[in-house]
Parts: C-alpha cells; sequence; structure tokens
C-alpha cells in the first residue's frame, strides 16, 4: 500500500557502559537436541488451547527452490540482516563459527527452516508493548509469561528460547491469526538475538527485530506487521497458514540446525525422529485426542514426509493408564494394578499454613523381562504425568520389583488425577517445582521458595519414596514355599548350587527355597544337605548384580540365620561372601543371607539381574 514503510530490521545500538552480549542465556537452559525442541513448543502450544477443539501442531522441514529462496530472502530484508550476522562471525561471540557457516550454507544456495504451525490456540494477541497478551511474551520479553500460561506448563517464559538454540542464525520469525475484539486479526514478526557486535560503521547490542520501522523515544523500533500486508508476507516468508484460516501462531526457525548433532541429517529423518519424541512424551493427549502431531519434510517444494504421530494401544504406558486394573497388585505378565498414594503439599506463604493433603494414582502394567520389543531406556521406569497432559519424567524408582519380569507405570497426579480442591493444589504444588525445562520435580526452584512455606523438598522426597515402596509392593507375590523352591526362581534370580567333587564318594544338593527383594536388599534361603562323606565340609555362599555382557558387581552379604549343628559362620574378602564351617558329624545345613547394594549401585539393580550362589566344599581340617 502506498506510504506504508517496507517491513525491515531494526537493532540496538550499543549498550550504555559498553556493556557486552552474548546472546540469550535463556536459550541454553535447554538440551541441545530435538526431544526438548518438541517438547517446549508442544507444550507451549498446548497451554494455549482457546475451546474444546483439538491443538494442531505440525513441523515441517523446508529445503527452498532457488526461486522461492531468492522471494524469501528478498522479503526478509537479508542484505540487512546478512551485514548483522557477519559482523557476529567476525566477533569474538562463541557462536560465531557456527554462524559463518550458515552464512556460507545460504550464500552457496542452500536454505533448510523449520515452520512449527499451531492450529486450535489463541494466537499472538496483545499490543506491542507490556506485559498483557502473548505477542509480547513469546515474541519480545524473556522470563515474563502470561497468566494463563503460568496456569500450564510453562511458569518462567523460557519455553520460547528454545526456539532460537535451534537456528543457526540466531533469528525466528513469528505469524499469527487472532480473534481480538470481535474480528479476526493476523500479524508478522520477527527477533534475532544476536550478541554483541560491529555493522554498519558502528557497534550494536545484539538484538534484532523484523517488522514495520516506527519512531520511538529511542530512535527507532519495529513494531509487528499487521493489516493489508500481512496476507502477502505471510505467504513470502512461508509463514502463511491454509484456508480456512484458523486461530494460531508460526514459528519459523530460520537455518534450522540441530546443535548437538555432528553432521546434518536428511529432513525426513529429522521429521520421523519429531513424530518419536511427540509419541513419548505426549500420549496422555494424543491418547484422549486433545492434541496432534504432524510431522512434514518438503524439499524444492515436493513433500518427502508427511505422517502423523499417535498413541500406540500396545505401548506398554498406554496399558498402564488405560486398561482397567484387575487389583492392586500385578504380579504376572499383562497383568496391571492400580494404588492410591497419599501426598502432602506444604502451606502456601501469607496463606493458611495448614497442609493440604490429597491423592494420586499409581497404575502399573507388568511386562516380560525377555521381551526385547518391549525393552528401551523407558523399562522399569515411572512415567510422571500431571494435568499438563504432557510426561514430565521417566523416573527409575530406586528401589526395584524384582520378581517375574519388568513393569511400566504411570502415575496421575492433580488435575491428571482428579477435580477436587486437593488434587488442584497438587497439581499447582507439582508444577512449582518443574524446573525451565519441566523435565522433573525437584525442590530447588524458585517458585516453591518463594509461593510454599519449608518442607517442600521433604514432601517431594516422601512423594518419590512412597512411588519406590508402592511399585515394589504392586509387583510383588508372595513367594511359595516347599524345598523345590518357587517354580520361576531360576528364571528370576539366576541361582547355583554346584558340589565340591565330582567323584561318586561325596555328593552335595543344594536347594533354594524362598527368595524376596524388600525394595532396600535381598533375602535368600536356601538348605544344602550332604548325601555322601564323613569329612568337615563348608559352604560359601555370594551374591552379585549380573548385567549385560559380562558385566558382575558383587554385593555385600551378611547371615541372618542358619541351623545345623555346630556350624560357624565367617566372613569372607570383606564382607562379599559368607563361608558356613559345617563339621563332620553334621549333614544338612539351612541358611538364609541378604545382600544390600551399595549407594553407588543403585541405578544398577532395575537394569541387572541378582544372584545368589552356594558352593559346598569338603575341607581337609
Amino acid at each position: 500500500m502506498t506510504g506504508t514503510p517496507q517491513p525491515e530490521w531494526v537493532f540496538d545500538p550499543t549498550p550504555p557502559s559498553g556493556a557486552l552480549s552474548g546472546g540469550d542465556p535463556a536459550s541454553y537452559v535447554f538440551n541441545p537436541d530435538l526431544d526438548s525442541l518438541v517438547r517446549e513448543v508442544v507444550q507451549n502450544a498446548t497451554d494455549q488451547q482457546k475451546g474444546e477443539d483439538p491443538v494442531e501442531v505440525t513441523f515441517t522441514l523446508h529445503e527452498l527452490s532457488a526461486s522461492a529462496r531468492d522471494d524469501f530472502l528478498t522479503a526478509l530484508d537479508w542484505p540487512r540482516l546478512r551485514e548483522h550476522l557477519e559482523g557476529v562471525a567476525s566477533s569474538q561471540s562463541l557462536i560465531n563459527g557456527r554462524v559463518r557457516d550458515a552464512i556460507d550454507r545460504i550464500e552457496a544456495g542452500h536454505l533448510t527452516m523449520m515452520t512449527i504451525e499451531d492450529t486450535g490456540t489463541y494466537g499472538l494477541t496483545g499490543p506491542e508493548e507490556g506485559t498483557e497478551g502473548n505477542f509480547t511474551a513469546l515474541c519480545k520479553h524473556v522470563l515474563v509469561t502470561t497468566p494463563k500460561k503460568a496456569a500450564g506448563g510453562g511458569s518462567y517464559g523460557l519455553g520460547k528460547a528454545v526456539l532460537w538454540r535451534f537456528s543457526s542464525l540466531s533469528t525466528v520469525l513469528f505469524g499469527s491469526a487472532f480473534d481480538e475484539d470481535g474480528l479476526r486479526d493476523g500479524r508478522v514478526f520477527g527477533r534475532a538475538e544476536l550478541p554483541f557486535h560491529d555493522a554498519e560503521g558502528q557497534q550494536w547490542a545484539g538484538s534484532g527485530w523484523f517488522g514495520q520501522p516506527q519512531a520511538s523515544h529511542s530512535g527507532r523500533r519495529a513494531v509487528s506487521v499487521r493489516g493489508n500486508l500481512v496476507g502477502d508476507l505471510s505467504d513470502r516468508l512461508v509463514l502463511g497458514r491454509e484456508e480456512p484460516v484458523r486461530t494460531g501462531t508460526t514459528a519459523l526457525i530460520l537455518g534450522f540446525s540441530e546443535p548437538g548433532a555432528e553432521r546434518a541429517r536428511p529432513s525426513a529423518e529429522i521429521a520421523q525422529e519429531v513424530l518419536i519424541a511427540a509419541s513419548k512424551w505426549f500420549w496422555p493427549r494424543l491418547l484422549d485426542r486433545s492434541l496432534t502431531v504432524r510431522a512434514r519434510s518438503v524439499v524444492d517444494g515436493v513433500p518427502t514426509f508427511d505422517e502423523q504421530a499417535f498413541a500406540d494401544d500396545a505401548d506398554p504406558f498406554v496399558i498402564a493408564a488405560s486398561a482397567t486394573a484387575g487389583g492392586e497388585v500385578a504380579a504376572k505378565e499383562g497383568e496391571v494394578a492400580q494404588r492410591e498414594i497419599a501426598v502432602r503439599v506444604p502451606g502456601l506463604r501469607n496463606e493458611q499454613p495448614a497442609e493440604v493433603e490429597g491423592h494420586v494414582s499409581l497404575r502399573l502394567f507388568r511386562t516380560s523381562d525377555e521381551d526385547s520389543s518391549l525393552k528401551d531406556e523407558r523399562t522399569n521406569t515411572v512415567a510422571l504425568t500431571r494435568g499438563a497432559g504432557m510426561v514430565v519424567q521417566y523416573r527409575r524408582p530406586r528401589q526395584t520389583a524384582l520378581l517375574n519380569g519388568g513393569f511400566r507405570a504411570v502415575l496421575l497426579a492433580g488435575t491428571a488425577h482428579g477435580t477436587t480442591d486437593e488434587d488442584a493444589a497438587i497439581e499447582e504444588f507439582l508444577r512449582a517445582a518443574e524446573p525451565p525445562a519441566h523435565d522433573q520435580w525437584v525442590h530447588s526452584t524458585n517458585k516453591l521458595a518463594s509461593r510454599y512455606r519449608p518442607g517442600a523438598g521433604a514432601r517431594l522426597q516422601e512423594l518419590f519414596a512412597k512411588i519406590d515402596s508402592t511399585i515394589v509392593q504392586m509387583c510383588d507375590a508372595a513367594p511359595p514355599t516347599g524345598e523345590a523352591g518357587p517354580p520361576l526362581l531360576a528364571k528370576l534370580f539366576r541361582v547355583g548350587g554346584t558340589s565340591g567333587s565330582t567323584g561318586a564318594k561325596h555328593k552335595f544338593e543344594v536347594r533354594f527355597s524362598k527368595a524376596r527383594f524388600d525394595g532396600e536388599q535381598w533375602s535368600v534361603e536356601g538348605k544344602v544337605n550332604r548325601t555322601k562323606g564323613a569329612m568337615p565340609w563348608a559352604v560359601d555362599v555370594d551374591a552379585s548384580l549380573e548385567g549385560v555382557g559380562s558385566f558382575k558387581a558383587s554385593l555385600p552379604v551378611r547371615s541372618v540365620f542358619h541351623s545345623g549343628a555346630g556350624v560357624a559362620p565367617q566372613s569372607v574378602k570383606d564382607g562379599e561372601l559368607i563361608r558356613y564351617v559345617v563339621p563332620a558329624e553334621t549333614d544338612e545345613l539351612h541358611f538364609e543371607i541378604t545382600a544390600r547394594p551399595d549407594a553407588s549401585d543403585h541405578a544398577l539393580v532395575s537394569e541387572s539381574r541378582f544372584r545368589v550362589d552356594a558352593r559346598p566344599h569338603e575341607r581337609t581340617a
């Protein structure tokens, strides 16, 4: 439109007192992997759900054809952005090499971008300045979030930083359609989060904004493009939305690059991994159909991949969460159990100091420990969830059920558990316990310290301890008694017994009768009979954890009980072995030993098999 200034880049001049900027430090809160990107942007989208319609998020990798690439760069005001990027590449910044490589790739004709489009959301509502609305929260501010988003998954205003982390040019563009004052509107905006650099014959603080230039009290600023220019500009910048246009936001990561990758992967491969990550972290929402996630790759205008994430009905965590529970114990493969766990929440500061006590649900599905198709890094873990519908963490309990295979478990906490006031209080407490990446529950967050009375750490540890002990109880089955021992004992424990002589003159029989793991230590009972011979004899009993390949870790053991006339137990090898010394006139030994892993071995428990060996042998004296 005549008289309307064309969109361009506007950069900040040198900051006062010569302070230097190294870019947005918030972007380094997150691990540089695709999991982090998917987790953060999908969570941000679901926090902005508008009405009852499901949120739809589409990730698209674009490799533009030559003509589309040239038109895109022209609409982007590339010459000015490039000059500032050249300044960064020539600076002492930590990202100078990454920016240099990205510029060279574009100049050589290669431009890769990722767009992330959400629909069924509110979009970039709100004014150009201030703290009201979504526009400034996403596009301008750091460490500021909207009240609505604070009530969802995000509490720090940091989730957006991961977008710039995946841009080799530290530049992200935004397009949006939204309803405001009863009317449909749209806007286009961009932000380059650059470090201090020289360009255009002067020094710059770093940050740059793409939009319509406008005079301000400090000189010039860029405001979001709105009105008649939005439609054409959105199309040229690959920010256009499909008809009929629904409200939502599109983010474009310029020069998409995985910061932790040693090589650039094919777009279709990245798109496939996006779906894997979405299913891994958002299966609760995919399951209830409040969310759909799609991944695409388009090379020179030709689609090379286009699929949708789904919650697999055969996934053990989906089964744990949704199948009918048969009771409070799941002792056999294929069984599902559920138990309620009491949770205490500290009182709020400046309010009623009394604690709130409510409940969470722990649901557990028993799996086979021999089915390799089910084994992955989530084997024997608990998916921690709350009302946001994302798996916060796959947590491995410190105590592990031992009998009859493995498990997958799901914790339903807060408003994922119910709609009572107690559920709401637990939801708020656990959300406050999440660090910026929302990937665990810890007591060291600023929000816990500022909102709750002392005791948050103790309450979280209490919750985790109850989860661990409840897992053991839900998996445990009372071991059968009798001389033959439990039918599954050999499979579950790997027990062994050998005679000290292979000849016919002397012979020993070893039988194990009971074995149990209480979450802290193993207890094993056995009996050794001498069927021939008249010499003194002994039995050496030791225990260990065995893992993949040749891994083996000895466990400290001790004698709890023994019977047999004249038997004398001895501790050998610094407690790694119990030796029962039996006199010649005694032909039978009953024993019980316990074994407890050291603190450093706790992480190995769920990935290893417990082994106990009893080795009888004759003594010469």
